[in-house]
């Protein structure tokens, strides 16, 4: 009913250029998609993570008990297709090649118990349960990369804003925002193997340079992916599809 439905609509307002693929596949007219580049509001976000400073991220490594080397973050839901299992016991490859990476989870779900008993048995893992808007900020300034092996949607926006590079694999699941993801440029893509991610991981956490280099792209994109050029896009193709 989809594909039937999908053609027979005078407009498209494509999420991003991944859904654009999907129409043009199914012979939709291309100069009539709009990729509008879905995005949140993330000015808040951005505000709070430049005025967190090395005190808060000082307060909040005492708080939590660990140094700030090498910390690495999960945010989302914690639910099947986010892979937990799988970044857990990537998690300790990591660690073997990292003595001093910790890993922070924030979000809660129906297998955060995973996560909970993980923290349990490691002191290098935190389990810190749902934090919203920018109260996250801390977290996310003390953080070096963002890590998500499964299903990657709108917190690709975060990441960029706060410059906490992602690291998933090359899987079926992902939103349509993944297209935002540019591989070694904003973020990293791996083949969906732990070995394959944690060493991406690993690679990264001992390069100052590649760091350098991800978080930079994150800033570049952070730019691009905003509300407000969400908005103008809109605005554009309303005004294109009525002079149809």
């Amino acid at each position: 009913i989809k594909k039937m439905l999908a053609t027979r609509v005078d407009w498209w307002f494509a999420y991003t250029e991944l859904s654009r693929d999907s129409l043009v596949h199914l012979s939709f007219p291309p100069d009539r998609i709009s990729v509008v580049q879905n995005s949140i509001d993330t000015k808040s976000l951005s505000n709070a993570v430049d005025s967190v400073g090395n005190t808060g991220i000082q307060r909040l490594t005492e708080e939590l008990g660990i140094t700030k080397n090498n910390v690495c973050i999960f945010i989302g839901g914690m639910y099947p297709e986010k892979w937990l299992d799988f970044l857990l016991r990537s998690c300790e490859i990591i660690k073997r090649n990292v003595p001093d990476f910790k890993m922070l989870f924030i979000g809660s779900g129906p297998e955060e118990y995973k996560v909970k008993k993980a923290a349990a048995e490691n002191p290098w893992i935190r389990y810190v349960g749902p934090v919203y808007g920018a109260e996250r900020a801390p977290y996310l300034a003390m953080s070096k990369a963002s890590l998500m092996p499964g299903l990657v949607g709108l917190g690709i926006i975060d990441s960029f804003v706060a410059k906490v590079p992602i690291f998933t694999t090359d899987n079926q699941i992902h939103s349509p925002e993944i297209k935002y993801l540019e591989n070694h440029v904003n973020g990293v893509v791996t083949a969906a193997s732990e070995n394959a991610f944690a060493g991406a991981v690993v690679e990264y956490l001992k390069s100052d340079t590649l760091q350098t280099t991800l978080k930079q792209g994150c800033s570049r994109s952070a730019k691009e992916y905003t509300l407000e050029n969400m908005v103008n896009r809109f605005a554009e193709g309303i005004t294109r599809a009525l002079s149809i």
